[in-house]
């Protein structure tokens, strides 16, 4: 049953990197169709996109290296 009721399901690890800084992007946050989301995070000092899934669990890199994403435009 669909309630509307909103949850956590996913926090940053304390310390460097868990103080939310977005793109360049007007939207940050992105629910795919593979109900994952997708968000910024500068984990390793680096603002890169990560995924989560939507019923919570660990935070995976989409993107790595030497650069920091600063626009986002999701594809269908």
């Amino acid at each position: 049953m669909k309630t509307g009721e909103g949850r956590g399901v996913w926090i940053a690890d304390a310390g460097a990197g868990s103080v939310f800084h977005p793109t360049l992007s007007e939207t940050n946050l992105f629910w795919t169709s593979r109900d994952q989301l997708v968000f910024p995070w500068e984990k390793t000092g680096w603002l890169h996109l990560y995924a989560v899934p939507v019923q919570g669990g660990t935070a995976r890199a989409l993107t790595a290296g030497k650069f920091e994403v600063t626009h986002v435009d999701p594809q269908p």
